[in-house]
């Protein structure tokens, strides 16, 4: 998630970076005048489509409304992230590159939403299919549910030698109170 937000921030600077003559990039910040221009302007280099998406999985699981945002910088460069409003906020949910919490996706879940039975973690990895689509038929095959304790895995492939997905833990209610992506399910 940082790395897709770092992406889109780099982008937009070098964007910026080359609308600026070369012998006029100086060291120094720019004026409150020219950050002004660029945030007006921002509109002209960066477009964003978002995509609602929307399965009864998803909408039983998380709170808020989920997008797939397609971001096109200055019509050249397209990339594609998952987002969330959260109240009156955006918030990524793309998956990291590594093992990482993912306390973003976390803050989504509905209250309403507990992972009790098998069937809640059927509709849990249901939701999964909708944000994360899995797009290999030898990870589609390996896709399953682990349940132990307060612990449940999400297996969604495999990643060397490893298996990867979600590791989700829950209090005693069934409440979820942790999620972390690994590339490195035993």
């Amino acid at each position: 998630m940082r790395l897709a937000f770092t992406r889109l921030v780099l982008a937009c600077g070098l964007l910026m970076l080359l609308m600026i003559p070369a012998g006029r990039i100086r060291a120094e910040a720019a004026t409150v005048g020219d950050q002004a221009f660029f945030n007006k302007h921002l509109a002209d280099l960066v477009h964003i489509e978002p995509i609602p998406i929307h399965t009864t999985a998803l909408q039983q699981v998380v709170a808020d409304p989920v997008f797939k945002l397609k971001v096109s910088f200055g019509g050249e460069m397209t990339t594609t992230e998952l987002a969330a409003k959260e109240g009156d906020k955006v918030v990524l949910i793309s998956l990291p590159s590594s093992d990482a919490n993912m306390p973003k996706l976390l803050n989504l879940m509905s209250p309403k939403f507990t992972l009790k039975s098998a069937q809640d973690g059927a509709v849990f990895q249901e939701a999964l299919d909708a944000l994360y689509p899995i797009n290999d038929d030898d990870d589609s095959k390996l896709k399953s549910v682990k349940h132990d304790g307060n612990q449940w895995t999400f297996i969604r492939g495999k990643f060397f030698e490893h298996f990867l997905g979600f590791v989700v833990t829950t209090d005693k209610d069934g409440k979820i109170t942790a999620i972390k992506y690994s590339l490195e399910i035993k």
